[in-house]
């Protein structure tokens, strides 16, 4: 396809599409990557393995609801640690790969998109949790005083 043959709007999307980062640009997206795969190995290799161990530890608490909250963290760090990686791993292409700029730009932020989706659910269901805690407390210092 000609660049003279070309309407306005073909013309900016080619352009959209081939974009380059310039070398301070690519320099930012790479500390930012270096730090987003530090941050998910140390939850791949240390934090998840704590939580298994304090999970299947005979010595801490026997209760099944302790058990399941470690597991349950060890679970949602892994998702965690999965997609800041995955996200990292797109920030990177942006330095590796020429053409093709944008569109790792934007694969890196739909997988910030969905790790920001998982801590949202989780604030929401703790503020839900907290509310009927509370609830409850106020009910059961009305009832038993």
């Amino acid at each position: 396809m000609q660049l003279e043959n070309m309407d306005e709007s073909q013309l900016t999307v080619l352009e959209r599409t081939q974009y380059e980062f310039n070398d301070q640009q690519n320099l930012l997206f790479q500390e930012l990557a270096n730090k987003m795969l530090w941050v998910s190995r140390f939850l791949l290799w240390l934090v998840i393995p704590l939580m298994i161990t304090f999970a299947f530890d005979p010595d801490e608490n026997p209760q099944w609801f302790y058990k399941g909250f470690h597991i349950f963290n060890a679970v949602l760090y892994f998702f965690i640690s999965r997609f800041t990686a995955r996200a990292a791993k797109s920030f990177r292409r942006i330095i590796e790969t020429e053409s093709n700029d944008i569109k790792h730009l934007m694969n890196a932020i739909e997988k910030i998109r969905k790790l920001y989706w998982i801590q949202r659910l989780l604030v929401e269901i703790s503020v839900f949790l907290v509310g009927i805690v509370s609830v409850g407390i106020v009910v059961y210092s009305a009832l038993f005083r």
